[in-house]
């Protein structure tokens, strides 16, 4: 199928060969107002193409898929037709990674076992989880630094882990006394907690609702903070560095409620908002390593 552009392009043709126009319509079969049609396109497209291309100028590694979010922040919201329809024209596209040399003569030194430590990067000779569970056999459960944890059976001493679990785990929702009494629950989790699930604390908090009127009563109390790249109480590629003491207190002795927490990185690379869950920090303008540019949102 021939388009209509193609076809004007035909009768041009034709003109220069020294047809006249009537004829030249006649011959391709396009009528002659359309000589005269001038597409909206190109006068509209130009400042977008112009953000466009400053946006993958400045993020080489994004995608048209990712250049299209930037887009919208930056006041141009469109479809990805269109997007990837601007992305052809402008003739963009991500450049391939260039292989990484490695020196032969300095080898990455990887553990046998192939466990590393995910916040050092130390090879480790057993898993974190393996080790964080003979620790707690030896010191929690049995008291007793010699006991063989191979020789630990979950069926025939399930007794003793629940004996041990008794003193420390939470076995109850109901904290209707603890409410009464003017206390105030303050949880913080991070979501690259790999002894703790942090779907575990998530649950949990669901439960505390339902047995504590809803999740507005339990708000008035309890207040649950997850914390993206942070690892167990702290450590990952987050920003975990940040005061959770203080609030708690302004919370019990003044009755101010936390709506957020500023966390940081150690280095001081970037400091980021840790919000009430289940509300998320989102990018609202500005230094993307500057808390001030995010803002705590509700999820739709």
């Amino acid at each position: 199928m021939v388009s209509a552009r193609v076809r004007r392009q035909q009768v041009m043709y034709a003109i220069r060969r020294g047809l006249s126009q009537r004829r030249a319509c006649r011959l391709v079969s396009v009528a002659r107002s359309a000589l005269a049609y001038r597409s909206r396109l190109e006068a509209k497209d130009a400042p977008v193409l112009a953000v466009m291309k400053r946006l993958a100028a400045q993020r080489p590694r994004f995608g048209y898929r990712r250049i299209q979010v930037l887009m919208d922040r930056e006041g141009y919201p469109m479809s990805f037709d269109r997007t990837y329809r601007l992305w052809r024209k402008a003739a963009l596209q991500v450049p391939k990674k260039r292989p990484r040399r490695r020196l032969a003569s300095q080898p990455r030194p990887r553990p046998a076992t192939g466990f590393i430590n995910p916040e050092t990067g130390e090879p480790l000779d057993k898993s974190i989880s393996q080790m964080s569970v003979e620790n707690r056999l030896r010191t929690w459960v049995y008291q007793n630094q010699d006991y063989d944890p191979a020789t630990f059976d979950i069926r025939a001493n399930r007794g003793d882990l629940a004996r041990a679990s008794a003193i420390l785990d939470v076995n109850s929702a109901d904290l209707a006394r603890f409410r009464e009494r003017g206390g105030k629950l303050l949880l913080v989790q991070g979501w690259n907690d790999y002894p703790v699930r942090p779907t575990g604390i998530i649950n949990y908090l669901k439960e505390v609702e339902a047995a504590n009127g809803g999740a507005a009563p339990t708000r008035e109390f309890v207040r649950l903070f997850m914390v993206p790249g942070m690892g167990h109480c702290g450590g990952g590629p987050g920003a975990h560095v940040f005061d959770y003491v203080s609030p708690l207190v302004a919370w019990v002795d003044e009755g101010t409620a936390p709506e957020e927490l500023i966390g940081g990185r150690p280095d001081g690379a970037f400091t980021r908002r840790h919000c009430v869950f289940p509300s998320t920090a989102r990018y609202t303008g500005g230094d993307v390593n500057d808390a001030a540019s995010y803002r705590c949102m509700a999820p739709p």
